[in-house]
């Protein structure tokens, strides 16, 4: 992935055309390289629940509620504004 912005970018296409399961792959390898961007973590728990895995889903956006919260880091907040407006 070149980038996390486009990733994220290609991420809530899938979301938008109903791939879901794809989005989530994306996600898991931007994560990879960077497990704390709670922008992809945002909408890594989007596209497991849209698959309709709540269960798998509520872990994930806790953690991104709880680390707004506690004052995540401030990079990732546009993104995550971008993620909520688009999902």
């Amino acid at each position: 992935m070149q980038n996390w912005v486009e990733g994220l970018n290609v991420a809530l296409d899938c979301v938008d055309a109903g791939k879901s399961a794809e989005a989530e792959r994306l996600c898991q390898r931007m994560l990879d390289e960077d497990g704390e961007n709670q922008a992809v973590l945002l909408l890594l728990g989007l596209a497991i629940g849209a698959q309709g895995e709540f269960a798998r889903a509520q872990p994930i956006l806790v953690r991104v509620g709880h680390a707004e919260a506690e004052g995540s880091d401030r990079r990732y907040d546009a993104a995550a504004a971008h993620v909520r407006w688009r999902c």
